[in-house]
């Protein structure tokens, strides 16, 4: 029963769809800060679960009673939850007009073109009609190749840059895969601690479920006026500057929550396991944002969309990490789990850093992004000859 709840947890999680709608409504001057908040609400509603733990903690329960217990109080706190979620989203979600989007005045894949060849140079005097039927005349170099009718072969520079870009395997794009990776390590990362918060302060400090409880609630708020300062500073610096900032502060609270000395500190592991938690959840919303600009226009539909991939790489981080726990308690000890943790986890951080150092000039947006509406025209297909374009 446990197993077949979890499954049925999982299968109902929306996480993907979520990171889809951000991307596909959020411009990209925007969508930093929208996926920052989706990360905050998410690591609040992460919390949640322990603070409740803690407030159950105080609760007396009938030993006899199967239908309300310490065991299904939780279920049952859930299930009123989702169907409070379950009236609002019936009565509120409203399907956006996809019809709209298809005959809107976006930028046009194609473009009419009425040609005059006016000189033996090749020169072109043109008027391109847009959706929006409105002429604009353009003066377009054209080389010595035509079609078989005799017409010239021009396409946007839209078109060029998205059938370059989608031509290049997943795979080979550094940017895409570089977040990927992160996602995977920032999980595994944030799997780690959570997962082994109450084994640990249980050991070194002697806390109940409730004293971690009450710890990871308050650590979640403090994500909300983190939030505010990443959305501050997604104004005014590029995705790929704040991942590089967040790794590191990553990276030295791994290194800082590491036991050395016989006597660990509570302090010490409280310091830095905010650390953690706080550096995680901020790379994961600058990553999705950063994973949503760079993901090839192909990837950016279907199924294997930009959420699906970051949701699977989640996925597979928690189970991981959830493994490496087991592993690690079994064949060494409680009083190893900490170091044995988080001591290759310092090793997977300095990793992605030097990643990121070595691929940086690389991790940048697509250009040809859906807020831009001003794509030029080129002419000459076969790329054999300069284009020039002067329009009014």
């Amino acid at each position: 029963m446990v197993l077949l709840g979890r499954f049925l947890i999982g299968f109902g999680s929306a996480r993907s769809i979520n990171r889809r709608y951000i991307a596909d409504v959020f411009s990209k001057a925007d969508r930093t800060a929208a996926s920052a908040d989706f990360v905050t609400y998410a690591a609040f509603g992460m919390a949640a679960g322990p603070a409740a733990a803690f407030g159950l903690g105080h609760v007396s329960f009938d030993e006899d009673s199967l239908l309300w217990s310490n065991v299904n109080a939780p279920g049952w706190i859930m299930l009123f939850a989702w169907i409070v979620f379950l009236v609002i989203f019936i009565f509120y979600f409203q399907e956006p007009d996809r019809a709209a989007d298809v005959v809107g005045t976006g930028t046009p894949e194609k473009m009419e073109l009425t040609v005059t060849k006016t000189n033996s140079n090749n020169s072109l005097t043109s008027n391109i009609s847009l959706n929006n039927n409105e002429t604009e005349p353009l003066l377009i170099q054209i080389g010595g190749d035509t079609n078989n009718d005799g017409t010239h072969s021009v396409s946007t520079v839209g078109e060029v840059k998205k059938k370059t870009k989608d031509e290049i395997p997943l795979y080979k794009n550094v940017a895409v895969m570089t977040s990927l990776w992160m996602y995977f390590v920032l999980k595994l990362t944030l799997e780690m601690l959570l997962s082994s918060t109450g084994t640990v302060t249980k050991y070194y400090f002697s806390w109940d479920s409730k004293m971690s409880g009450l710890f990871m609630a308050v650590v979640a708020l403090l994500m909300f006026p983190v939030n505010l300062v990443v959305s501050r500073l997604s104004q005014q610096y590029e995705d790929r500057e704040l991942i590089a900032a967040a790794l590191v502060v990553m990276l030295i609270s791994v290194l800082g929550i590491i036991d050395y000395v016989p006597n660990y500190s509570k302090y010490q592991y409280i310091i830095f396991a905010i650390g953690i938690f706080i550096s995680t959840n901020s790379l994961e919303g600058i990553n999705m944002s950063l994973l949503s600009k760079t993901i090839p226009k192909s990837w950016a539909k279907g199924t294997f969309n930009s959420g699906f991939l970051a949701t699977e790489a989640g996925t597979l981080a928690r189970s991981v990490g959830d493994a490496l726990i087991s592993t690690v308690a079994g064949m060494f000890g409680m009083d190893m789990l900490l170091n044995g943790l988080f001591t290759p986890m310092a090793v997977l951080c300095a990793l992605t850093l030097l990643i990121v150092y070595v691929f940086y000039n690389q991790m940048e947006e697509m250009d040809d992004d859906d807020d831009d509406d001003t794509d030029s025209v080129v002419s000459n297909e076969s790329g054999r000859s300069k284009e020039s374009i002067y329009s009014r």
